[in-house]
C-alpha cells in the first residue's frame, strides 16, 4: 500500500508538471525549499522543530489565480516527556493548493488546498502498534510573499483529516505551522522579466511624465478639470493631458515611458468597454500582468464617470497602485 501511494504521489507530480511546461503562458514558477515545521502536539509532548525539503511548480492561470503542487520530504520528532521515549517519523508529501492573488496585497499570494501524506518510516525506542494513519489526508493553507523575484517567505498550517494520539507519539502527522523559503530556477521566463520589466518602467515614471488621455462621456470632465484633479490627487510623477486634437494629428511626446487613459475604454483585446484610469505602454498598447492593468471607477451608469467624488476616487487609486 505504502509503495503504491508514494508511486501515486511522483506520478501526479510528474503528471501535473509535464502538463504545465507545455504550456508557455502559464508555467512560470518552479524550484526547489526548505522548511522549519512547528508540529502542535498535546502538552504530554516536548515541543520541537522538524525540518523538510520540496520541489514545486506553479501555473499562473491569469493574474489573479494559480496552481502550486509541491512535493516533499519531512522529518519530526515526537518526545514524551512523561515516558522518556523519542520516536523520529518521517513521510513525503503532495500539496496540491489553489492560489489567489489579491490585487490590493501586492506581491502576496493565498493557498487553500489539501496535503497527501505518507510515512516512509519511523524510529523509536519504545514499541507500538501499527500505524493506522500511515497514508493521511491533510487540509492545507498558506500565505506567500515574494521577497523579491526569485525567493519566497511562506508561512503555513496543515490539518490531518484523522489521526491517533498513542502515549509515546502520535500516529502519523500532528497539526502543523510551518515557515518556509523557496527559491524560483525560472530566472529567464516571462514572469520574471515582466516583473523586472514593471518595476524598471514605473521607477523611471518617477522622475518623468505621465501622459493622460481623456475619453470622459461628452460634457462630462473638461481637460482643464481633469489637470486640476490630477494637480490635487495624483502625485507619483509628473502628468500631463494631451488634448484630442494633438492626439488625432499624431503629435505625441518623444520617448514616453507611460500613457494613461481616463474614462471609457477596454482593459485589453476583446475585453468589453469599461470605465475607469488604465495604464498604456509607451506605444498605447494596454499593459500586462504583474502591471495593474485599471483601477475601475465606480459609478451608478454603464460607461460614464458620473459624479466627481467617483473620478476623484480613481485618480486616488490609481495613484495607490503605482506605488505598490
Amino acid at each position: 500500500m505504502k509503495k503504491n501511494f508514494i508511486l501515486l504521489l511522483f506520478s501526479f507530480l510528474f503528471v501535473s508538471q509535464a502538463k504545465s511546461q507545455s504550456s508557455s503562458l502559464g508555467f512560470n514558477e518552479f524550484g526547489i525549499g526548505g522548511n522549519l515545521h512547528i508540529p502542535q502536539f498535546p502538552d504530554r509532548f516536548k515541543s520541537t522543530l522538524g525540518y523538510g525539503v520540496n520541489a514545486y511548480g506553479s501555473y499562473q492561470f491569469n493574474e489573479r489565480f494559480s496552481l502550486l503542487s509541491r512535493f516533499a520530504f519531512r522529518s519530526l520528532q515526537h518526545t514524551n516527556t512523561d515516558l522518556n521515549t523519542s520516536t523520529t517519523f518521517r513521510d513525503i508529501n503532495l500539496t496540491l493548493a489553489a492560489g489567489l492573488n489579491i490585487p490590493q496585497v501586492s506581491n502576496t499570494r493565498f493557498l487553500l488546498g489539501v496535503q497527501p501524506t505518507g510515512v516512509l518510516n519511523s524510529e523509536t525506542n519504545a514499541l507500538f502498534s501499527p500505524l493506522e494513519n500511515a497514508n493521511s489526508l491533510n487540509l492545507f493553507g498558506s500565505i506567500q510573499i515574494d521577497l523579491n523575484s526569485y525567493t519566497k517567505l511562506e508561512f503555513s498550517y496543515a490539518q490531518p483529516l484523522s489521526q491517533t494520539k498513542y502515549p509515546s507519539y502520535i500516529d502519523a502527522i500532528p497539526p502543523m505551522i510551518s515557515i518556509g523559503i523557496s527559491t524560483n530556477f525560472n530566472t529567464l521566463g516571462n514572469r520574471v522579466n515582466h516583473w523586472r520589466e514593471m518595476k524598471r518602467t514605473l521607477q523611471q515614471l518617477k522622475n518623468d511624465t505621465l501622459y493622460f488621455i481623456n475619453r470622459a462621456c461628452v460634457g462630462e470632465l473638461s481637460d482643464e478639470r481633469l489637470e486640476e484633479m490630477l494637480a490635487a490627487y495624483y502625485t507619483f510623477s509628473a502628468f500631463k493631458v494631451l488634448n484630442k486634437e494633438d492626439i488625432e494629428n499624431g503629435l505625441l511626446p518623444k520617448n514616453p515611458i507611460h500613457f494613461a487613459v481616463i474614462g471609457q475604454f477596454y482593459a485589453g483585446k476583446g475585453e468589453p468597454l469599461t470605465t475607469g484610469v488604465y495604464l498604456l505602454d509607451n506605444k498605447m498598447l494596454n499593459v500586462r500582468f504583474p502591471y495593474k492593468k485599471y483601477v475601475p471607477i465606480y459609478n451608478s451608469s454603464l460607461n460614464c464617470m458620473g459624479a466627481e467624488s467617483n473620478i476623484i476616487g480613481g485618480i486616488v487609486r490609481f495613484n495607490t497602485s503605482l506605488g505598490r
